[in-house]
């Protein structure tokens, strides 16, 4: 078991109300994502679904609904809590490794609230050519990370990561341990975050081009001008050039 997987195993029981926490942030990617929802019959996937229950909100404000949505998740508890949701297909699967596959292509492949930060680094490129692999030809990719150099997030920790990318560039420069809080359980965790920079060299090295990046700040929601402001939200698509 993955330490993502027995972190949200753990999480389960309490992941509707640490996911308040962030209420205004999540509303907005929401809302980012139903923009990009097409408006004739579609298929969906959402990756890292947790619970499911985000996933159904978002394509509730949406018509016509995606036929299929399937779920997918590698956390036993998250999946048992996804099985309420109704009109979806449930996969317990880590779509980061190597043998991840599903015969169908989706329209809309979704990764949402820094799944891709809680992927083994040595497995991200993977994860990536995993979800192009999903994806029809004239097909979206939806996701969002955090960012560690948001100063108006992180404060001097960002203003440090910066310093540290520019002279000590590494893979592990956005590795973070910490423990994660809900009501009265405390779980020790580890998110990467990523920069922009970081981030945009795997999607290139996956084939994957960029039709839209925008940044959110994750306290208000709001759109902010610079990459230094606010979390990172991309749709991509394939690259037919590579």
């Amino acid at each position: 078991m993955s330490v993502s997987t027995d972190l949200y195993n753990k999480l389960a029981p309490y992941y509707r109300k640490y996911s308040e926490k962030n209420a205004l942030y999540l509303e907005k990617v929401n809302k980012l994502v139903c923009e990009w929802l097409p408006n004739t019959p579609f298929s969906m996937i959402d990756l890292g679904t947790g619970d499911g229950v985000r996933i159904q909100k978002i394509i509730s404000q949406h018509d016509p609904s995606p036929d299929p949505i399937v779920l997918v998740d590698n956390s036993e508890e998250m999946i048992d809590l996804a099985k309420n949701i109704q009109f979806s297909h449930i996969c317990q699967q880590d779509f980061s490794l190597e043998g991840f596959h599903l015969e169908q292509k989706f329209d809309i492949v979704c990764c949402l609230w820094n799944v891709l930060g809680h992927i083994d680094g040595t497995n991200l490129k993977q994860a990536l050519l995993n979800m192009k692999n999903l994806l029809k030809d004239n097909g979206s990719i939806i996701l969002d990370i955090n960012n560690r150099q948001n100063i108006k997030q992180y404060g001097k920790h960002a203003l440090l990561n910066i310093w540290k990318d520019l002279l000590f560039s590494t893979p592990q420069n956005g590795d973070i341990f910490f423990r994660m809080q809900s009501d009265k359980l405390v779980i020790p965790s580890f998110v990467h975050l990523f920069s922009k920079k970081e981030i945009e060299f795997y999607f290139k090295q996956a084939g994957l081009s960029i039709k839209e990046r925008i940044y959110i700040n994750y306290k208000t929601g709001q759109r902010e001008k610079l990459s230094y402001c606010g979390q990172l939200f991309y749709v991509l698509g394939k690259n037919d050039r590579l």
